[in-house]
């Protein structure tokens, strides 16, 4: 099956269209990108590590999370991959997960030891991204674990204020409930309420408007 695979050449991984060659590649990278769950445990119960990547830029667990392969991303991770490990845009596993609302892998990868806060190479950490797209229930599981709720990320931008920008009323309710700062700014001076009314998000406005007149 493993050699199948690596007579493969020129195939594609990745929700993002990126590229990836398996010529000469590394077997369980080309399992993972295949989504083939028993090859991927098999090369693993045989020794391979479930970090081995050799020239891939991308580890196991990030290309698992990146095609949408929920099952191998929780083997590889109860198998003892590396939570922490980085893509070369600077992407962690766990800030991906937030990214595709994958509360099960989010769930996995803060029991194995996934930084909370860590940053993408945006400077956005998985709280930030997870109220970004909208995931509330993997906005409610990285609070629990200890996500701080106002940092900066990219362009001064807290959480709330990237849940107002795109429109995700209940991501704001929650994020509020928790002790998020609605007064805070980014660097261009415009707050969540500014910038969910430059959007046209009239219901998020008005939470925040009245959430403001309580404070």
């Amino acid at each position: 099956m493993v050699i199948i695979y690596l007579l493969l050449a020129n195939d594609s991984y990745g929700r993002e269209g990126k590229s990836f060659s398996y010529e000469g590649a590394n077997p369980l990278i080309v399992a993972i990108d295949k989504g083939d769950l028993d090859a991927v445990t098999s090369l693993i119960k045989k020794g391979m590590s479930p970090d081995s990547r050799g020239d891939s830029p991308v580890p196991p667990l990030i290309l698992a999370i990146n095609r949408g392969f929920k099952e191998i991303a929780l083997f590889l991770i109860q198998s003892g991959c590396n939570t922490n490990s980085r893509d070369d845009e600077g992407n962690t596993p766990l800030c991906l997960a937030a990214k595709y609302g994958y509360s099960d892998v989010v769930k996995s990868l803060l029991h194995h030891g996934a930084n909370v806060n860590a940053r993408d190479g945006k400077n956005n950490t998985p709280l930030m991204i997870a109220a970004m797209y909208g995931n509330c229930d993997v906005v409610t599981l990285l609070l629990a674990k200890g996500a701080f709720i106002d940092l900066r990320g990219e362009s001064d931008s807290t959480a709330l204020i990237f849940a107002a920008e795109n429109g995700h009323d209940e991501v704001v309710k929650l994020l509020v409930s928790k002790g998020a700062n609605i007064r805070i700014t980014r660097s261009d001076g415009k707050s969540a309420i500014d910038l969910a009314r430059e959007n046209k998000y009239m219901a998020v406005e008005e939470i925040l408007l009245k959430l403001n007149k309580g404070k």
